[in-house]
C-alpha cells in the first residue's frame, strides 16, 4: 500500500490528467501536420498513430480547417 495521501492522491491525479492531455493534443497536431505538410493518407496516418482513419479525418479537419494536403492547396493557386 502506498504512502501517499487522499490530497497527494488527487495531486497526482491531476498531473497525470494534465499529461494525458498534452499528449493527446501533440499527437493530435502531429496527425494534422502529418496530413497538410507529409502529404500522408488517413490510414496511413490512422495506422501510425494507433487511431481509426476516420479519426485522423476528423482531427485533421478540426485543426487545418479542411482534409487537404498542403500540395492540393499549392495547385489550386493561380
Amino acid at each position: 500500500m502506498s504512502d501517499v495521501t487522499e490530497e497527494g492522491w488527487e495531486q497526482q491525479l491531476r498531473r497525470r490528467a494534465a499529461t494525458v492531455r498534452r499528449a493527446v493534443e501533440a499527437l493530435d497536431e502531429s496527425v494534422a501536420a502529418a496530413r497538410l505538410r507529409g502529404g500522408l493518407s488517413f490510414r496511413e496516418i490512422g495506422n501510425a498513430a494507433e487511431i481509426n482513419h476516420e479519426r485522423a479525418r476528423t482531427i485533421a479537419t478540426r485543426i487545418n480547417g479542411h482534409t487537404k494536403t498542403q500540395a492540393a492547396l499549392d495547385a489550386e493557386q493561380p
